[in-house]
């Protein structure tokens, strides 16, 4: 192994406090506030009879806190966590003195990156299990893969954009209004208009909301869209590492 690699990995430990502190602490504890809050909430609304978590109204409660958790953390996570991984570096100089030795630039960002996706990940299955220790049972690997592929496929996004521009989230919030517009409107044009094609540049954000409602009621899950997303977030993924090989950092 080479000393560049070592001293890329050496600073694993330190993107991984930054990540579970200044990144993830924000949503793990809105979401857990949330949970809780909901819990407490029906508490108070009478003495709870024995066995209520396995009737079906106690599956649907449980299921509905879930999703209302995983709306809060999930997206904010991703926001939280690939929003400036690599402009705010650049704007504020950072980069002058995180690659005054000879770190792999593209090795330590996507470092980075998989630290946040993996702790990430890790936050909502922790919330998911919280919820089926104390409720019904919920699918945590499923909430898990749900998690993963969001950050695959935004959180790739992000890190484009924040290796081209200082303006990555304001171009991400105009990506994904655009896309949301798109996709209501797009049924209602005609064969052969041009939306027709434009949207299929866009992220594929309702193959994601497929896959994530089946993960979140533990049924099977449409392989072909969760490749769609794969592949359209693995392509952002690789354009951004190429972006930070051959552009200057300084610009």
């Amino acid at each position: 192994m080479t000393t560049r690699s070592l001293r890329w990995m050496a600073y694993a430990r330190w993107q991984a406090a930054d990540a579970l502190w200044q990144r993830l602490a924000l949503p793990l504890g809105l979401a857990t506030l949330l949970t809780v809050a909901g819990f407490y909430s029906m508490k108070n609304m009478g003495p709870l009879r024995a066995g209520f978590w396995a009737t079906d109204d106690g599956v649907r409660f449980s299921a509905m806190m879930l999703r209302q958790a995983m709306s809060v953390f999930i997206p904010l996570a991703v926001l939280m966590g690939t929003n400036g991984i690599v402009a705010q570096d650049r704007q504020k100089g950072f980069f002058r003195i995180i690659f005054s030795k000879p770190v792999p630039v593209p090795g330590y960002y996507l470092s980075a990156y998989v630290i946040h996706a993996a702790l990430a990940t890790a936050g909502a299955a922790l919330v998911a299990a919280a919820i089926g220790w104390y409720a019904a049972p919920q699918p945590v690997l499923g909430v898990a893969v749900a998690c993963a592929l969001t950050f695959a496929l935004l959180g790739s996004l992000f890190f484009l954009l924040s290796t081209l521009t200082y303006l990555d989230g304001l171009l991400f919030i105009l990506i994904w209004m655009l896309t949301l517009l798109s996709r209501q409107i797009e049924p209602a044009m005609r064969a052969g208009h041009w939306l027709h094609t434009a949207v299929r540049v866009l992220p594929p954000t309702h193959r994601l909301d497929s896959v994530r409602n089946a993960l979140y009621s533990g049924q099977a899950w449409p392989a072909a869209d969760a490749w769609h997303v794969l592949g359209y977030g693995g392509a952002c993924l690789v354009l951004g590492l190429l972006a930070l090989r051959r552009l200057p950092l300084a610009r």
